[in-house]
C-alpha cells in the first residue's frame, strides 16, 4: 500500500446534545472511537453512539445514488435543455 492509498473508516462517533446531532468523527480502531467517544461524555449534557460501519460497507464497495439522489440532477438538465 502506498503513502496515496486510503481506506475507509472502520467505525464513526455519532456527539448528541439533547438529542441534537452534533458532530460525527471517523475512526479507524475500537480504541481511536472509546478515546474520542470518552472525551466528549466527559462535557455534562454530550453522548455518544458508535457505529461500525464495516458491517454497512464492505471494502471495495461503491456507492450507488438512490434515486432521490438524482432528482436535483435530473431537473437541472430537463430545464437547460440538455
Amino acid at each position: 500500500m502506498s503513502e496515496y492509498d486510503v481506506e475507509t473508516p472502520a467505525l464513526r462517533v455519532s456527539v448528541y446534545a439533547d438529542r441534537r446531532l452534533v458532530t460525527r468523527i471517523a475512526c479507524e480502531t475500537p480504541d481511536e472511537a472509546a478515546e474520542i467517544a470518552a472525551l466528549w461524555e466527559e462535557h455534562p449534557g454530550y453522548r455518544c453512539e458508535v457505529e461500525d460501519l464495516s458491517a454497512v460497507h464492505a471494502a471495495g464497495d461503491v456507492r450507488v445514488p438512490e434515486p432521490e439522489d438524482l432528482v436535483g440532477e435530473v431537473e437541472y438538465r430537463e430545464g437547460s435543455g440538455v
